[in-house]
């Protein structure tokens, strides 16, 4: 079988597998037999059938409202969540709700 040294590319015959040095350089190269492509065929590709009907999406959570308050110092408005003080983004004032 025709293997190609790792050091210095060089092409040379390899009888067997095993360690084998090359002619050119004398690195000793490690040759083992190479998986053929028959040995593992690609399984084919399938198409659905039009009858069967498409995968179901999964179900969102509906979205939450969320609540808008305005800043009393900059009236800034800004959305938060569920607390009682917030902080303005704007002007770092404390807004209760």
């Amino acid at each position: 079988m025709k293997v190609r040294c790792g050091a210095c590319r060089t092409e040379f015959d390899a009888a067997t597998e095993g360690r084998h040095a090359c002619p050119t350089c004398g690195a000793v190269n490690e040759v083992s037999s190479m998986p053929s492509t028959q040995e593992a065929p690609v399984p084919p590709m399938t198409v659905p059938s039009a009858s069967a009907p498409p995968p179901a999406a999964p179900e969102a959570p509906p979205p939450t409202t969320l609540a808008k308050v305005a800043c009393d110092q900059c009236s800034f408005e800004f959305v938060v969540g569920d607390i009682e003080v917030a902080t303005c983004p704007n002007c770092s004032a404390e807004v209760k709700m």
